[in-house]
């Protein structure tokens, strides 16, 4: 953390701090310059590319790997085998146990779920079609007079009439941290410690918690209709005051998705307490900002082999062993995703990524560390998840 720091610190004589006494000294104006000379990360994606600034920003069409096939060649639904039939013989579980082939824990769907959440969200406003089921069928579990209700995602901007229909991505296309810190401003300024009134510029570092570090509800701050939007279901729809608040809306999805959430939540609080309190709030919360989103990246490399091996990740934490993270800052032209791999060094092993917000420094970080906060954020009864990154 210290190399880190002086890394992200590159500036001297913008304030003093007497250690002896603690004393806290406001950093100078200029410091989030100084330290930021090409900016901070926008909180809705745009900016990333110069040429292209509206690449991966909020409200971008998904890109399509495969040429749309609509029925009528716009945007009609196509027909087939029952829905719902062929989802309960591919999904369907139920007394049986299954095990991956490549011997992962169930933290692999945890984090895929957290990651998606950072870069996808479509629109839900569309028009309905629900998904009939057969109600004698031996595998169906649902139980209803009705269809299940199920609405298409709506139709992109200037598409679905004369050209195929395409959908909206709702949150930015990057790995950001968008489900920690949110798209907007006025939602990052509920989730930060300090006032809500407009202005970002007085609120704290920290993120705002509930008691013994859990993520706020939704009367924390004392009314409960002013908190940001969340997708509420369950016995959540009907108890709003009790959902949690996050940077996404799906954090109350399940228990793990809220657990990780929580995790992160604490790494930025973690980073922002041993930061120097010669630097300003501002300064504080857009490094603990920037290293969250560095984490996120790294922990999605390609190029890395990983595997989540709960005996392994154990056994990793107990022997203290090592990962290297190394980015490195670069513009990306057209056609190059932020966020993708970029290559290894030759002379240090060190992967390297391509970001245009990235953390410009190499540091070792304890993989054990991880592993144990994780199991700590989610134990319940007498069990916990362990999870590990082994290359």
């Amino acid at each position: 953390m210290t190399a880190l720091i002086g890394a992200l610190i590159g500036f001297a004589g913008a304030a003093t701090l007497d250690h002896r006494r603690g004393t806290r000294v406001r950093a100078a104006p200029s410091a989030l310059a100084s330290i930021f000379p090409n900016g901070v990360r926008t909180l809705d994606g745009s900016g990333n590319n110069e040429r292209h600034p509206e690449w991966g920003a909020v409200g971008t069409t998904y890109s399509r790997v495969a040429a749309a096939v609509y029925a009528d060649g716009l945007g009609a639904m196509r027909a087939g085998p029952p829905a719902r039939y062929v989802s309960n013989r591919v999904f369907n579980d139920l007394s049986q146990n299954l095990f991956s082939e490549n011997g992962v824990t169930q933290w692999a769907f945890t984090w895929g779920q957290f990651l998606d959440h950072t870069f996808g969200l479509r629109q839900v406003d569309g028009e309905r079609a629900p998904i009939p089921f057969d109600a004698a069928d031996p595998l169906e579990a649902f139980e209803a007079d009705t269809p299940i209700e199920f609405r298409r995602t709506p139709a992109g901007p200037g598409t679905g009439k004369t050209s195929p229909r395409e959908q909206t991505n709702t949150v930015s296309s990057y790995i950001d941290a968008w489900s920690v810190y949110g798209g907007t401003a006025e939602r990052l300024e509920w989730l930060r410690e300090g006032p809500v009134d407009g202005d970002l510029s007085n609120n704290g570092a920290r993120l705002l918690t509930a008691p013994a570090g859990y993520l706020p509800s939704a009367d924390s701050r004392g009314d409960a209709s002013a908190a940001p939007t969340m997708e509420l279901r369950g016995r959540l729809a009907v108890a709003r005051d009790e959902a949690r608040i996050a940077g996404d809306v799906r954090a109350n999805e399940n228990a793990l998705l809220t657990s990780v959430h929580t995790l992160f939540v604490r790494e930025h609080n973690r980073i922002v307490d041993a930061l120097p309190r010669v630097l300003s709030e501002q300064v504080k919360f857009e490094i603990a900002r920037r290293v969250v989103s560095a984490e996120l990246q790294y922990d999605r490399a390609p190029g890395r082999r990983r595997r989540l091996h709960g005996r392994r990740a154990a056994g990793a934490a107990r022997a203290g062993r090592r990962g290297q993270v190394g980015e490195r800052g670069r513009r990306r032209g057209p056609g190059r995703r932020r966020g993708r791999a970029g290559r290894a060094d030759a002379r240090t092993g060190t992967l390297f990524r391509v970001d245009a917000h990235a953390l410009k420094v190499t540091k070792r970080a304890r993989l054990g560390v991880f592993a144990t906060a994780f199991s700590r954020a989610i134990a319940t009864g007498g069990g916990a998840v362990w999870v590990a990154v082994t290359t």
